[in-house]
């Protein structure tokens, strides 16, 4: 289970390097989204390794507000009021 922290880890780095170095604002918003995936991933560990649902119910509330922001934020990059 350590080794699987350690990806983890090297995972979330790479990704908030992608996320200072990359050159566009959709760069950002993704690595920011991936970010966000990797959280709700460490929420799910933690589940297992605590043998706690509290974490899990964490993990889907993260997820339900990270889906609503990033669509909020596709539909503000795509113009706005469309419908």
């Amino acid at each position: 289970m350590i080794f699987a922290w350690y990806i983890i880890l090297a995972s979330a780095i790479l990704v908030v390097v992608r996320f200072i170095l990359g050159p566009t604002f959709a760069d950002r918003m993704i690595a920011l989204d991936v970010l966000g995936q990797i959280m709700i991933l460490i929420f799910v560990f933690l589940a297992i390794e605590h043998t706690t649902p509290i974490y899990l119910d964490i993990a889907l509330t993260f997820s339900l507000l990270l889906f609503i922001g990033t669509v909020a934020v596709s539909k503000w990059m795509k113009g706005g009021n469309s419908q």
